[in-house]
């Protein structure tokens, strides 16, 4: 069996010293923006030097999207982020649907079928991108 090892990275990792990092891994996922206007402060400079180090990676938004007009507009700031890499993105993209902060909880935690309906809008955005 062929074990792949692989990194899910945001700004909460701090500065990375991807010429070390590469050599430990055989891919990553960049965390991107999350929600509908934020963006990870290290996520380019983490594309970027996957890039330069040739390290496989896919990208991620973490959801904050509550209804399907959030998921439009979260899924849309996603894609412009990251549209000047869409060459270089080998793996998948991403919708981290979770709710480690309590957002959702303190905000109205939609119902599993809406969560659903959150992450098939966001996917057929992606899909009609061409990813």
């Amino acid at each position: 069996m062929i074990t792949k090892k692989g990194i899910d990275v945001s700004e909460h990792q701090g500065f990375i010293n991807w010429e070390k990092v590469k050599s430990e891994i055989d891919f990553a996922f960049i965390r991107i923006t999350y929600g509908k206007k934020g963006i990870d402060k290290f996520g380019k400079r983490n594309i970027e030097e996957c890039i330069k180090y040739n390290i496989p990676f896919g990208v991620y938004v973490y959801s904050y999207a509550l209804n399907l007009s959030d998921a439009i507009a979260e899924a849309t700031y996603f894609l412009n982020q990251i549209e000047p890499y869409k060459n270089y993105i080998s793996l998948p993209l991403v919708i981290d649907m979770e709710d480690a902060d309590h957002y959702k909880q303190n905000n109205g935690y939609p119902s599993n079928e809406m969560l659903c309906e959150i992450c098939k809008v966001e996917c057929d955005m992606f899909e009609n991108m061409g990813y």
